[in-house]
């Protein structure tokens, strides 16, 4: 082999997942544990390094809030019961509103038809991109991406139903530096959920109202929505007892679960997805889970604590302003009721907010 062949395949750029894990095990051992656990948000291959570290740290999410009246970002740890203030580098000049989480990233927009993705945890670290042209209203009622925005297979989706018809949905895909958007039509109608989608198995699953199931193949970018599982809701009942739905993936099992509030959380039921079947399954036990739930972001957690367990956590919080504390709003799987904090009147339900998951 010449010499210029070989100076040519040392320029040949090759993927992160052709590193050997073995390898990448032997630098994790000098990286922090941050570190390690963002692995697997960068490369797939190296989830199951982070994973093995992740499950050891116990952390839950904060729900992060704009405080007009100071201009600056809150933090809400419904757990430890206090308010911190978010990184003071965020800019809030122009903010129109937050759309996901993930990660310890937080997808917002502002006025200047500009997507900003913003690392909550780690220096003001944020990542812009342009607003879809042909969708000025930033009218998107779900959006998620794959890997954080610094990783090379960062995708990021926004869906939004239409008013035209049941069986359509329109889907902008960022990728490789570009937007595309389409228009996708299925036999079966969707009322699309006000959401986030859920990678789940290579795929991106989204939530009906009535409870079936939308996929979209990112590769082929395909668009089907699933006979199986069954509405959990018919039509009627659907327009007779309004709800917010949720869609999650388990923190422990990895199987994907829905959530669904009637009567602003007096009520809740929640469901597994049986893939065997293609069913929902009533869970009436979360064991030492938590989920917390959000039209932006829903996340589900291992429990730090047996106290803290078999809870799903609204988007909303108590707050006693004499002495400056305050607890998480959730309803109790156990108990079959809604709980706040020391009986104090809760928050209601913030528009603009979104659960964001620590990074360490």
């Amino acid at each position: 082999m010449s010499a210029t062949s070989k100076e040519e395949n040392l320029e040949k750029l090759r993927p992160w997942s052709h590193l050997p894990l073995d390898i990448m095990d032997s630098i994790a051992r000098y990286s922090s544990i941050g570190d390690i656990i963002r692995l697997g948000s960068v490369c797939k291959s190296w989830r199951p390094i982070s994973d093995s570290v992740g499950s050891q740290v116990k952390s839950w999410p904060k729900l992060m809030y704009l405080l007009c009246s100071e201009g600056r970002f809150k933090l809400f740890d419904p757990l430890e019961e206090k308010i911190d203030d978010a990184d003071d580098g965020v800019n809030v000049n122009g903010f129109l509103g937050l759309s996901f989480s993930k990660d310890g990233w937080v997808v917002a927009t502002d006025d200047s038809s500009c997507m900003f993705i913003m690392n909550m945890f780690v220096d003001s670290e944020i990542v812009e991109l342009p607003f879809p042209l042909d969708l000025p209203n930033y009218s998107f009622d779900g959006v998620t991406f794959s890997y954080v925005p610094t990783s090379s297979d960062f995708m990021m989706l926004g869906i939004s139903g239409t008013l035209m018809r049941e069986s359509l949905v329109h889907i902008c895909l960022w990728r490789n530096g570009e937007w595309t958007s389409k228009f996708h039509e299925s036999i079966l109608p969707f009322l699309v959920g006000c959401s986030n989608p859920v990678f789940h198995g290579g795929v991106l699953y989204f939530l009906g109202r009535e409870g079936n199931l939308g996929v979209f193949h990112p590769e082929e970018e395909t668009w089907t929505v699933l006979d199986k599982p069954k509405p959990l809701f018919l039509r009627r009942r659907n327009m007779n007892q309004p709800h917010d739905c949720y869609l999650v993936e388990s923190a422990k099992n990895k199987e994907l679960m829905s959530v669904f509030v009637f009567n602003e959380g007096k009520r809740v039921t929640v469901w597994r997805l049986d893939k065997s079947r293609m069913a929902w399954r009533n869970v009436q036990d979360l064991g030492d889970e938590m989920i917390f739930v959000d039209v932006k972001s829903s996340i589900s957690v291992v429990s730090p604590s047996k106290g803290t367990a078999n809870r799903i956590y609204l988007p909303r919080f108590s707050y006693d302003t004499t002495s400056e504390r305050g607890g998480g709003v959730y309803y109790s799987l156990k108990t079959k009721k809604l709980h706040t904090y020391s009986g104090h009147h809760d928050v209601p339900a913030m528009a603009d907010c979104v659960w964001v998951m620590p990074t360490f």
